[in-house]
């Protein structure tokens, strides 16, 4: 399982951005994680496999123009942007977990 989180660690540094969004009751913000890919074949299996180890939801964007692809977005809620920040924390860059902890996640390792 550490060889998954390590890829997918890999895979959040390259396509993945850690943000907040604020709740819409009481204004409190949490963390999201969201990891975005282009495809012309449908749900890229890059999503899927970070789905089936985080959870989340998949969102797919329309193209924006007659030569781009549709947009493909997992958005993992608070609790399991938590999770893969702690499971990925070990392989993830520098500039990553930088963006996390601007967010809330601090991993103390």
């Amino acid at each position: 399982m550490k060889l998954e989180y390590a890829w997918a660690a890999g895979i959040i540094d390259g396509e993945g951005c850690f943000t907040s969004q604020k709740h819409s009751k009481g204004g409190k913000k949490y963390p999201r994680l969201v990891i975005s890919q282009s495809s012309n074949c449908g749900v890229p299996e890059i999503l899927l496999r970070c789905k089936a180890l985080f959870g989340g939801s998949i969102n797919i964007q329309a193209p924006r123009g007659k030569q781009d692809k549709p947009a493909y977005k997992l958005y993992l809620g608070s609790k399991a942007t938590k999770l893969a920040a702690e499971k990925v924390w070990p392989w993830l860059g520098k500039l990553k977990k930088e963006q996390a902890k601007q967010v809330g996640i601090d991993i103390l390792v």
